[in-house]
């Protein structure tokens, strides 16, 4: 799914505890939602947050789980 359809997701099923892999050409990043009302969310190792409005066209996220959630 694009990074919007799994912001969608996780502010129906956990908009800060929602948690996703992020995939784009130069690989995969775990990420957490830090709030998914704002749209950011944070990737593993890194400091600070990315707005979803900054991911690139051609990423898209795998693994989507959030508190609760069966996927």
């Amino acid at each position: 799914m694009d990074i919007y359809a799994c912001e969608r997701k996780a502010k129906a099923e956990g908009y800060d505890t929602a948690t996703f892999d992020l995939v784009g050409p130069a690989g995969r990043v775990k990420c957490k939602w830090l709030d998914a009302y704002y749209g950011m969310f944070i990737p593993e190792g890194q400091e600070g947050f990315i707005m979803s409005k900054q991911v690139p066209e051609g990423f898209y996220c795998e693994n989507f789980n959030a508190k609760g959630s069966e996927e």
